[in-house]
Order: C-alpha cells, then sequence, then structure tokens
C-alpha cells in the first residue's frame, strides 16, 4: 500500500520523493488532509500516520507543498491520484466544515477510478456530527471507515490500532513489495540455476506460508469490520451471517481487534447477560478461592448490612443473612424517621414524587418552563429514591431551586416545601454513621466495613458473626478499606489525609497514621506481597508507603491529573494501575512512579474501581457512568466496546481466578457477570448458532484462499446445496 498525503494549508516547498517502487507501480495510498494545526488541521498526526506506514514498506507519497490557488488540482496532484490504488481522507470536524482542496481530491480520485476504495479516519466523530455536510461528497454510507479520537489528532500521534486498520485494509498487493518481488524474481531465476528443486520447493513453502498469514491477517480483520458495521447498522441485519464472520476472524487470526467484534457482537446480539439481584447498593464482590461461589455486601448506606452468597456458574442466590450488629454502630444511625428502612424511603419518596407533579403543573400553567427550570425538573424527573446519592441529589435540586427563584408563593402554598427538604436533609444528616466502604479478605471469609463515624468492623462472612470488639479511630471519616494479601492486616484511608494500619488478630494499629495526603484518601490497596499500600486522594496525588513500618517511600503524583478515584497493583507487583475522577485511567511502573504507555480513555465518568485479571493482561474498570471497560494491558487498548446494563455507577469489580468472568457490583442493587476471556467470549457467541458453515458458504462468506474450518466442534457441518 503506498500512501499519497495532501495537504493545502501551509507551504513548504520540499518535493515528494519518489521510490523505484513508486516509479513502477505507483503508489498504494492518498493521505488527504487539511495542512495546519487542529481544529481544522490534521498535518502532524497525517505525517505521524505517514512515517509509521513507510516503517511498514508502504511507497508514500507525503506532499506538503500549499496547492497555488485556482480551480485544478495541481499535475503532481493529478499524478498522485491516478497512480493511487487507495485514498484515505482525515475527516475532522475542521475540514468536513471547510473542505476545499480535500474534496476536489475526493471527487478526482473517484472520477478517475471508481472502483477503487476511499477509506475515511473519522476524527473524533465528525462523520456523525456533519453527516448533512459530509454524506454528498464523501459518500460513506454502507462503506467501512476507521474511527479516531480527537485527542490522538490534537497530539498528532496515530492510534496502534488505525495503523492496523490502515494497513490492512487495501487488498492491492503494496508497491515495495511488488519491487522486491520483481527484483527478488530475476535473483531468483539467476539463482535457480544453480540450486536443487528441492530448495525451490521449501521455499515455495515458505512463502506460501508467510503469504497466507498475510492473508488470514487481512481477511480476519474485514471480517471484523465488516460484522460490526452491520451490528451498528442495525437494518435487516442477517444475524446468523454476522455471528459465522466474527467466529471465523477470531478463529482465523486471534487478536485483540477480533476480540473486541466478539465483545461487540456479544452486547448487540445476545440476552446472555447475568444478573444477580442484591436489592441494595453493592459496596463489595469477590468470588471464592475456587471460583465457584460469589460473595456480596450490600445496603442502603446504613446498616444492617446484607450478605448475598451465590452460585457462580447459575447466578442463583444460595444464602442470604444480615450481618450481626451487636456492639457495632450506634443506634443514632436508626433513630430518625427518615434513615433507609422502608417506611422513611417511602416517605420522602413520596414527597418528591408529589413536589415534581405540582412542580409541572405549576410550569405548565404560567408557561414558563425557563431553561433553568427545565434542568431542575430534568434532575427530578423519575427519580426514584432507592439511594442516599439519590437523596442528595433532590436535596441539591431543591436547594438551587430555592435560590434562583424557582419556587414561587403559589407553589410555596400548595406544597410543603419545607417538611420535604427537612425531611431529606434529616435523612442526609443520618448518614453520618452510615457504611462508606465494605470489602472481603482474599479468602472471602471475612468482611470488614468502615464507616463515617470512624468505625472499622469485622464480620465472619459465612455466619455473619461480629469479630471481636469495633475498631474506633480519630482520623474522622473512613473512606475506604482494604485487606492485605494474607488477610491478617487491614488499611483505612480516611477524610482527614490519613491512613492507618491494622492487625486484626490483636485490633491494634500497626505504627502512628500514616500522613503525606492534604486532602481525603479516595482509595488504596496493597502490594501482592503485602509490603507496600499505595493509596491516592482528593488532592491529585498518590503515594507509596511501606506496609511494615508505616514509613513513606515514595510520591507518584508526577503524571496525575485530577483525583484519584480507584487503585491496584498488578499481580506480579511491577505496576499500578489508576483510575481518575475525570474518567482517565493510567499504568505507571511500581517502583519509579514513571508512566506505562499513554493515559486511556474510555469512560465519560469518573472511575470508581479496578481490578487486575490473574495473568496480569487484562484490567477491568468500573465507572461512575454505568459501564466496564475491559483493557489489554499490554498494549493499553480497550477490549470492544464499553460493557453497558448496569443503571447505576459501578462501586466494585472482581475476576473469577481463572480470568474467564468479571462479577460487577452496582449502586443499583444489581451483580452482573460478563465473559471477560476471549475463550468465554467465543463460546457464548457459540451458543446461538445451530450448525457450522457449509464449504460453499465458507469460500463466499469468508475467503476461498482460506482451507474450511470448522468453527464449532459439536455441530454439523451442513452439506453443499447442488
Amino acid at each position: 500500500m503506498n500512501l499519497t498525503v495532501s495537504a493545502h494549508d501551509t507551504v513548504h516547498d520540499k518535493k515528494p520523493k519518489q521510490s523505484f517502487a513508486s516509479r513502477v507501480f505507483g503508489y498504494d495510498i492518498f493521505l488527504s488532509f487539511a495542512l495546519g494545526p487542529p481544529p481544522r488541521g490534521t498535518q502532524s498526526y497525517t505525517a505521524n500516520l505517514a512515517h509509521r506506514l513507510q516503517e511498514r514498506n508502504f511507497s508514500v507519497f507525503f506532499s506538503e507543498k500549499e496547492a497555488p490557488p485556482g480551480e485544478h488540482l495541481d499535475s503532481t496532484l493529478q499524478k498522485a491520484l491516478l497512480r493511487s490504488k487507495t485514498l484515505v481522507v482525515i475527516a475532522n470536524r475542521g475540514t468536513l466544515e471547510a473542505p476545499r482542496w480535500v474534496r476536489k481530491e475526493v471527487e478526482e480520485f473517484r472520477k478517475n477510478h471508481p472502483k477503487r476504495p476511499i477509506i475515511i479516519i473519522n476524527i473524533g466523530n465528525a462523520l456523525q456530527q456533519l453527516s448533512d455536510i459530509a454524506a454528498p461528497w464523501l459518500q460513506y454510507k454502507d462503506k467501512i471507515w476507521l474511527d479516531e479520537t480527537e485527542q490522538a489528532a490534537i497530539e498528532g500521534i496515530a492510534s496502534d490500532e488505525v495503523v492496523e486498520r490502515l494497513a490492512t485494509a487495501p487488498t492491492r498487493v503494496k508497491s515495495n513489495v511488488r519491487w522486491r518481488w520483481l527484483m527478488g524474481g530475476i535473483i531468483a531465476i539467476l539463482v535457480a540455476l544453480g540450486i536443487s528443486l528441492g530448495l525451490s520447493a521449501i521455499n515455495s513453502h515458505n512463502n506460501y506460508e508467510q503469504r497466507l498469514q498475510e492473508e488470514k491477517k487481512v481477511t480476519a480483520l474485514r471480517l471484523t469490520d465488516k460484522a460490526r458495521n452491520m451490528i451498528s447498522g442495525n437494518q435487516n441485519t442477517n444475524e446468523e451471517l454476522v455471528l459465522f464472520q466474527l467466529l471465523a476472524a477470531h478463529s482465523i487470526y486471534p487478536s485483540v481487534a477480533t476480540e473486541a467484534g466478539l465483545v461487540s457482537g456479544l452486547l448487540q446480539l445476545q440476552d446472555w447477560q447475568k444478573i444477580l439481584m442484591a436489592g441494595s447498593e453493592v459496596y463489595s464482590v469477590t468470588y471464592s478461592p475456587d471460583g465457584n461461589q460469589i460473595f456480596s455486601g450490600s445496603c442502603d448506606g446504613l446498616l444492617p448490612i446484607s450478605l448475598h452468597i451465590w452460585d457462580a456458574k447459575t447466578g442463583q442466590s444460595m444464602e442470604q443473612f444480615p450481618l450481626d450488629n451487636k456492639n457495632g454502630y450506634s443506634d443514632k444511625a436508626l433513630s430518625s424517621p427518615y434513615t433507609g428502612h422502608a417506611a422513611g424511603l417511602e416517605k420522602i419518596a413520596l414527597m418528591v414524587d408529589e413536589l415534581v407533579k405540582q412542580l409541572k403543573i405549576a410550569f405548565e400553567v404560567a408557561d414558563a418552563v425557563t431553561s433553568g427550570r427545565q434542568d431542575i425538573l430534568g434532575r427530578l424527573d423519575s427519580m426514584g429514591v432507592s439511594s442516599k446519592e439519590q437523596i442528595a441529589k433532590a436535596v441539591k435540586a431543591l436547594q438551587i431551586m430555592k435560590a434562583q427563584g424557582l419556587i414561587d408563593e403559589e407553589l410555596q402554598k400548595s406544597l410543603d416545601i419545607k417538611a420535604i427538604e427537612g425531611g431529606m436533609n434529616e435523612y442526609i444528616k443520618s448518614l453520618k454513621y452510615g457504611i462508606s466502604s465494605l470489602v472481603f479478605s482474599p479468602d472471602g471469609s471475612k468482611i470488614v466495613s468502615g464507616s463515617r463515624n470512624g468505625v472499622l468492623r469485622l464480620w465472619n462472612s459465612k455466619t455473619g458473626e461480629g469479630i471481636g470488639d469495633p475498631l474506633k479511630t480519630r482520623q474522622g471519616e473512613i473512606h475506604y478499606v482494604a485487606f492485605s494479601p494474607d488477610g491478617d492486616c487491614i488499611v483505612s484511608g480516611h477524610s482527614d489525609g490519613t491512613l492507618r494500619l491494622w492487625n486484626i488478630t490483636t485490633g491494634e494499629s500497626i505504627a502512628e497514621p500514616l500522613k503525606g495526603h492534604k486532602f481525603g484518601v479516595t482509595c488504596a490497596a496493597f502490594s501482592p506481597d503485602g509490603d507496600r499500600v499505595v493509596s491516592g486522594s482528593f488532592d491529585w496525588t498518590l503515594r507509596l508507603w511501606n506496609a511494615k513500618t508505616g514509613e513513606a517511600i515514595n510520591d507518584f503524583s508526577k503524571d496525575i491529573k485530577h483525583s484519584v478515584g480507584s487503585v491496584v497493583f498488578s499481580p506480579d507487583g511491577s505496576m499500578i494501575a489508576t483510575g481518575g475522577l475525570d474518567s482517565t485511567l493510567r499504568l505507571c511502573n511500581a517502583e519509579t512512579g514513571k508512566s506505562i504507555g499513554l493515559p486511556m480513555y474510555g469512560h465519560k465518568e469518573g472511575i470508581n474501581c479496578l481490578a487486575f485479571s490473574p495473568d496480569g493482561s487484562r484490567l477491568v474498570s468500573g465507572g461512575q457512568d454505568s459501564t466496564l471497560r475491559l483493557w489489554d494491558v499490554k498494549t493499553g487498548q480497550g477490549i470492544g466496546p464499553p460493557l453497558s446494563g448496569h443503571h447505576a455507577g459501578v462501586k466494585c469489580v472482581a475476576f473469577s481466578p481463572d480470568g474467564n468472568w468479571v462479577a460487577s457490583g452496582s449502586s443499583d442493587g444489581t451483580i452482573r457477570l460478563w465473559p471477560a476471556a476471549s475463550k468465554v467470549l467465543y463460546d457464548e457467541l457459540a451458543k446461538k448458532l445451530s450448525r457450522n458453515m457449509s464449504h460453499r458458504e465458507w469460500n463466499e462468506w469468508i475467503s476461498s484462499e482460506i482451507p474450511y474450518m470448522k468453527l464449532i466442534p459439536d455441530l454439523s457441518v451442513p452439506p453443499d446445496e447442488p
């Protein structure tokens, strides 16, 4: 594939260099883009893309010379377009709004080569945002395009996925490869005069295998793209064909890209999810060491804490019981008529429902649904009062309404606003004794909770009985708790920015409070060997501590750009993953704190929880946006689209011991089980099929160049129709 890059906004006098291959065979790809920096230009991004493709032996025509004024392209660009086999258009918002010469290049190429491919790199979803402008001249409907982030264009670095897809998209053989074949052929003829037929046969076989592998790679990516486009189109989708293509792609050439296709297919085409109904906010979830059971702890922010034991294979509840509260939290937590129990919540829910109803009537009568009032209604409308977060939003909405003068005298008369606000505030006040963090020990035998009144409580998770006396601290609210790998120690993170280490056998603290953070500690984790603790905070810092002495070891805050919402060590202890409240995920070296790769983006809101797979190859993140994301640790790429299904923020995630499944707990009161390994993803999709492809279907739908593969061993292969 040859790259021809055209640009038309700044002046450079360098003439594009031509290789012997391009002179003989022409260009594989013509890159059409706008010169200059963003928001319109993509010069740096395209230069990086061209360079990386050249490294893959693509003949590249890269023109940074400004086009002269006039209505026609100059002769250099016309010749390049005429001799190019594929046109690639870098389409960001600025280019689509004012396409100028880019449009002329597209039209010239289409006129000269109506059957040759035009591939679009869609920067920041510009195609979807400006479809009315772009569609008439780009004509991209029912065609494949490659999605790229706006951040990549700004940084001038093409993503690995786009480079990989672009490198395999064109169907013709690279010009540089043709040139080498030509020269190699001449040499081979001369060499063949002096070598045996046996060596020639061996070389021929090796070349065949190499070409077959390349064909498999290209075919797998083509099938994945085609299937995902069919899924996203949702129009006359042949579900069986899509499934065959996704399974064949991953069987032919397993990769992160083909696995992402499996995830897309699973999310879109099957009702496959296992949903476990916990009934209230799920604070913690973990698998038993043998992987046969799942333990979950949930509550509505107050006591009692409900412990569930589930069958990991079927998702059926095996046992449920409240944790014993003897000598536990203060009875004040249960003294308010507006606590998290049914009567109080029901009373508040009725008042909020009435408030929303009356507000709508008042606004409609007054014909004054202003933007401010509409925003408030949006916050309250359909709000179920089932959690402390929703109650808090209702209180905040009322406060804003009063401050903005959106509650007039007439509305005040029809509603007892003070009573509603008072009830809600009473509920929020009572939460100062509520649960803020809940976590299981590594073997699932114990569970520890931290509360807003600074009390740690330990229970036996098999019986629900309390273990020892509550551990009371003087460091303010407990924001986070975590067990050591051996289950003998606990670290607690507090609102005053300190951490405490505890010996759970003696109930005594280990060393003095760990001081260093300026604001509240949001998360903490032990290293796999139990010697270190890493902690994150609202103060945008990440700190490393000695878990035996409490001494500070290092400050890893250099690359942290926001409050840290979650943190975890990799299984081998070499890396630390952090999830920011700004939705950014980062990896860093656990010894030096140096960033590993680029930040990973995928969530729309803050990241609440993280977990590595047992082998450390994958990472799962749970966000306040109600989704999970799977990540390939080696490449930093997301595996497939977000895993959606929860209706509120994801609070906890855990891998099964074999790494095949992920369990997630949410504020919506459910636990969901997700396939997390390629084999499980493959098998789940295969369950949707009742047969294999026939040999004829394989040749038509997959490839006539790749030998037939039986995708599902237990299913039959139908005979070819005559």
